[in-house]
């Protein structure tokens, strides 16, 4: 039967709410498949160079460049319009974060600084660095009557723009909010604002790519917020009782399914990936603790809240794997990057998904009180990799019964002279296992001396057994002298 195996790889991005998944896999109700997790990779590309989890004075910030550049492929950022009345933003300008680039040519220098100590999470949270409003030289007008205005950054037709690292030792995640004006009768502007991650100097955090063959758009601002402390929720694997279905019918929700071998099927019609989606917890009611519980806080669940353990099926702890003692370098890491200790005790353990069922990675903390919960706003940057196979949930079979002995059966794809399947010498029944995805229907040939040939035409095969009983009629012309 066929088998095929996916992966989804890539950053661990900030979700937008507490408690939805940062990313969730399930199986469509009907695919007909069952889905085996054979891994689930979780290690960071930021280290804590000394001390212990949230004394991070070691740890080196992100440093952006923003530059024209050459951009291509990269992640959607959602675009919004200011004026409900202004048509959709244009699929030809892409927003992405993650995107490759090529020949920049610099404008200017962020360095994005954090602490992250927790101490000092809620100041260090609005601490912000903006093009265009607070830095000087890309002033979006004069902060005096005698100064001249600066003009803005203006994309024409075929131009892009990148922010990328022009040094990495890993990152904080951050969050990217921009202004951009698209010119017309009338004018017109959209904002988009999305949690990107620093994952290389060859990719950037944030891209606008003009593809547009008239459109041109000014830049009106650009900032960077990083956020999260080492102190930070810890992950874990749940099973899911719900995805929402607005998030699997969201495109840009989607997460990439890689297939590792080119001549696989496309696995949408099986499998759905989101990132960033509101979750039902498996098994307990959406108000986990009951108004009469002696437990805190009240009506709420561990999906929602990041307050309360439910079922879980892994749990790992990113503050240890964030601590190094020397600088980011996959041999000191505590968890090291190879796949076999990234994994978190995932490989080897059989987890399956069958029909209707999911799979997510969320964030929890370690108290069933809010005022005590663990860390204020994302984690140390990680990457993460899901492996797993996809096999029919059910082997169905052909059966022939009532078959005259020594008989000869020879199964052929419906309408063509290609085999299948066959076998002499059969006596009472013929079995034959079947791959529901490569064959639909059969033409039967049966043959046994002393008796007519037999075929069974057009034979529809499903996702069940098949079981067919044979009639052989006496051949009366038949002379074995």
């Amino acid at each position: 039967m066929a088998r095929y195996q996916y992966r989804i790889a890539g950053p661990l991005r900030w979700h937008s709410s507490s408690g939805n998944a940062l990313i969730a896999l399930a199986n469509r109700l009907g695919s007909g498949k069952r889905i085996t997790i054979r891994s689930f990779e979780i290690h960071p590309t930021t280290v804590n160079t000394s001390g212990t989890a949230g004394t991070a004075s070691a740890v080196v910030p992100n440093r952006l460049r923003l530059a024209r550049a050459t951009v291509a492929g990269g992640i959607p950022l959602k675009v919004a319009k200011l004026d409900t009345d202004a048509g959709a933003w244009p699929s030809t300008i892409a927003v992405t974060t993650g995107a490759a680039f090529s020949s920049p040519t610099d404008l200017r220098q962020i360095l994005a600084f954090k602490r992250l100590s927790n101490s000092t999470a809620h100041a260090d949270l609005v601490r912000e660095r903006m093009i265009g409003e607070r830095f000087a030289g890309l002033m979006p007008s004069a902060r005096r009557a005698s100064a001249t205005t600066v003009e803005r950054i203006v994309l024409r037709p075929g131009e892009s723009l990148a922010v990328y690292p022009f040094s990495y030792a890993g990152g904080q995640p951050m969050r990217v909010s921009a202004t951009l004006k698209l010119r017309g009768s009338p004018d017109r502007t959209f904002v988009t604002t999305g949690f990107v991650t620093n994952t290389g100097e060859s990719a950037a955090v944030f891209a606008v790519a003009n593809g547009d063959g008239s459109a041109i758009v000014e830049v009106l601002d650009l900032r960077f917020e990083e956020c999260g402390t080492y102190d930070s929720p810890y992950f874990q694997l749940v099973p899911v009782g719900a995805i929402n279905a607005d998030s699997l019918a969201d495109s840009n929700a989607a997460a990439n399914i890689l297939k590792l071998d080119t001549n696989y099927p496309d696995p949408s019609t099986w499998i759905q990936a989101v990132e960033d989606a509101p979750l039902l917890p498996f098994g307990v009611p959406e108000s986990y603790l009951a108004e009469g519980s002696a437990g805190s806080p009240k009506g709420f669940n561990y999906l929602k809240t990041k307050d309360f353990v439910g079922p879980l099926y892994r749990t790992l702890f990113p503050e240890f794997a964030a601590n190094a003692a020397a600088v980011r370098n996959p041999d000191t890491l505590g968890l090291h990057l190879a796949a076999k200790r990234a994994d978190i005790l995932v490989r080897r353990a059989g987890i399956t998904l069958r029909p209707g069922e999911g799979i997510a990675l969320v964030s929890g903390a370690e108290t069933a009180t809010i005022t005590t919960a663990v860390g204020a706003s994302g984690w140390s940057t990680f990457e993460f990799a899901i492996t797993f196979d996809v096999d029919p949930i059910s082997t169905p079979k052909l059966s022939l019964t009532g078959l005259k002995a020594n008989s000869e059966v020879r199964v052929f794809n419906a309408g063509t002279a290609t085999e299948l399947a066959g076998s002499e010498d059969v006596t009472g029944t013929f079995e034959w296992f079947y791959d529901t995805e490569t064959v639909s229907s059969v033409d039967v040939s049966i043959l046994s001396l002393g008796y007519q040939n037999l075929r069974l035409l057009g034979l529809a095969l499903g996702s069940n057994d098949v079981t067919v009983p044979v009639q052989q009629a006496l051949d009366r012309q038949y002379s074995n002298a």
